[in-house]
């Protein structure tokens, strides 16, 4: 299989002279035989990824080792992936940390492989890292598709060939290709094709003469679908979010409506899903409990360069006791008054899995069972107010300035 194939399958086209340019540096990167690596950079939108899986379809996959900075274990996809003599294609080199980064191109020495990566530019720190770890790649540049008319044209052309729509003519298919280049499309090809379906949608005919604005009022339409209107605060269980949601209405009367509390299931998944927003382009924050697991995952994250944040020890109701045997962890039912989380058991006439008493220092800390923890977090957000809510309303603000928001108070102490 030729690249030009595997890349016109998809919409990718390669009419322009941008295009040609990388897809014979493609072609004869993959033939040759020579150690040297390669480096792919362009705008958002210009078609980097897609010439990645193109060129993946050229190679024998036992040979090729594909990582993203979407991968939730960056570290074992490496190890994994990255065998000796193989391809390394690596998707948004720019995106990684500089930790990892410097691993990478490490195990590429290490083991051999030749690299094929893609990034929006290739200057700085990652340049210098790269030919200092690596040497010197073969960088190969797309334009950005407001730069390539033929592509679009063939783009849109190729679009309206797969639904049997009739192609405007002439100067009217000239006109639709330069406004769609003066669009200057922010994704690229990525708002071309979501531009295109918002216009079919809604009844457009193509081959009939342009309306300018019906095209520029759905690509208004397109940015505003495509944006991300909430920060969001990433918790570990359904318990964290029903507090937080509980303080913010306490505080606002109503739902927060600058924030969006996000449920993930674990920690692990805290850390997977902060990595995909961020590729995203969302601003999130992860929030993780005060316990091996979730210390572990917070200091990877922080490494890594995303806003996270872990319960503070200092909310342990066993804090300063018994710390050479009592283990010391804090979880989101910690940030409750002792007092208000025996209420629970006493009203409902229940029992906590675990309650650890220490007597001389006069602390007490109570565990509910797994299966309590949803029924306690509903009961508390039906039952108190403001006093019992102080803890998690300093940590909720402490998330929100995270995310550049102003912290919230409640009502009486409202200045």
């Amino acid at each position: 299989m030729d690249i030009s194939d595997a890349l016109s399958k998809d919409f990718t086209i390669q009419s322009s002279e941008s295009t040609l340019g990388v897809v014979d540096g493609v072609r004869t990167w993959v033939a040759s035989g020579a150690s040297e690596h390669c480096v792919i950079i362009g705008p958002p939108g210009s078609g980097r990824t897609h010439f990645l899986e193109a060129a993946a379809s050229l190679l024998s996959s036992q040979s090729v080792g594909r990582l993203s900075p979407a991968d939730s274990d960056w570290n074992r996809e490496l190890s994994e992936g990255l065998k000796v003599g193989s391809f390394g294609l690596v998707d948004n080199v720019d995106k990684y940390d500089e930790r990892f980064r410097k691993r990478l191109l490490s195990f590429a020495t290490e083991r051999k492989a030749r690299v094929l990566a893609t990034s929006e530019g290739f200057d700085g720190r990652l340049a210098r890292l790269w030919e200092h770890t690596l040497g010197a790649p073969t960088v190969l540049r797309l334009a950005p598709l407001h730069e390539r008319p033929q592509d679009i044209r063939d783009f849109l052309r190729r679009w309206l060939m797969e639904r049997a729509a009739p192609e405007p003519l002439g100067d009217d298919f000239a006109e639709t290709v330069e406004l769609i280049a003066s669009l200057r499309l922010q994704r690229g090809f990525v708002d071309l094709l979501a531009l295109l379906q918002h216009l079919s949608s809604r009844g457009y005919v193509f081959s009939q003469p342009l309306h300018a604005p019906t095209w520029v009022n759905s690509y208004h339409q397109v940015l505003a679908d495509s944006k991300p209107t909430l920060r969001v605060i990433l918790v570990e269980g359904e318990t964290d979010a029903i507090y937080f949601k509980w303080v913010a209405d306490l505080a606002l009367g109503a739902p927060d409506p600058d924030v969006s509390v996000e449920s993930c299931g674990s920690a692990t998944k805290v850390v997977e899903r902060s990595i995909a927003c961020r590729n995203e382009g969302r601003t999130v924050v992860a929030l993780f409990d005060f316990d091996r697991m979730g210390r572990k995952h917070y200091e990877d994250l922080h490494g890594w360069g995303h806003k996270c944040a872990v319960l503070p020890s200092d909310f342990d109701p066993l804090k300063n006791g018994a710390p050479d045997h009592v283990l010391q962890v804090v979880e989101i039912e910690d940030l409750l008054p002792v007092a208000s989380h025996e209420r629970f058991y006493q009203d409902l006439h229940r029992k906590p899995e675990v309650e650890i008493s220490l007597p001389v220092q006069g602390l007490k800390r109570l565990v509910p069972h797994a299966d309590q923890k949803l029924e306690l977090a509903r009961w508390v957000a039906g039952t108190f107010g403001p006093v019992e809510a102080e803890r998690f309303l300093k940590i909720y603000n402490h998330l929100r300035a995270q995310l550049s928001l102003p912290p919230l108070k409640f009502p009486s102490t409202r200045l």
